[in-house]
């Protein structure tokens, strides 16, 4: 489980810009997390059910988000395309199909992790 502060989530929001895009996945996630009492995991399945995207129960789709986008990101030729969590946004943003908000918390928990120690294990 991951229990995001305020404090961390307007650090991540302040590394992102001000795209409106980026901008209104943001506040739809912290409105999530704050619902959530913010928890990462139950606000990525909330934002899930309320896009209308199918969840199975005991699935945890966040876990399956990050690890197909760091699968993704650590493949070589991908790997020495990305500098900052912008870059990743982006490319996340073209693997994953989903709803903005779900790739936004796929790439809040890519950061959280690590961006230097995401594919220090591939």
């Amino acid at each position: 489980m991951t229990k995001v502060t305020p404090e961390e989530f307007e650090d991540f929001r302040s590394q992102l810009g001000e795209a409106s895009e980026v901008k209104e996945s943001l506040s739809i996630l912290e409105n999530n997390l704050e619902e959530c009492d913010w928890i990462l995991e139950d606000a990525t399945t909330l934002i899930a059910v309320d896009f209308e995207e199918s969840v199975l129960m005991g699935d945890s789709l966040l876990e399956d988000l990050v690890e197909r986008a760091r699968k993704h990101l650590c493949k070589p030729e991908i790997e020495k395309g990305w500098d900052d969590l912008k870059d990743v946004l982006e490319l996340v943003k073209e693997l994953l199909p989903t709803p903005a908000p779900l790739v936004m918390a796929c790439v809040f928990k890519l950061w959280e992790i690590g961006l230097k120690n995401l594919c220090k294990n591939e």
